[in-house]
């Protein structure tokens, strides 16, 4: 994952990243797999901490009111 956050998440960069610096013997097309479903876990992990945060928000103004 550190590659994809130096990469800006761009899977085009990391396609590029991968094809130069694994072996001609590696299924560079699973590594690219691999990496588009932590990109997208995370993704999913960030969104679900930004619902999360806005829900805690709501509960408090409603406890106030």
């Amino acid at each position: 994952l550190i590659i994809a956050e130096r990469l800006n998440y761009d899977m085009h960069l990391i396609r590029d990243f991968i094809n130069r610096n694994c072996s001609d013997k590696s299924n560079n097309s699973a590594i690219v797999r691999e990496y588009k479903q932590l990109i997208k876990a995370y993704n999913n992990q960030k969104n679900n901490n930004v619902v999360d945060k806005k829900v805690n928000k709501i509960k408090e103004m409603l406890l106030i009111a």
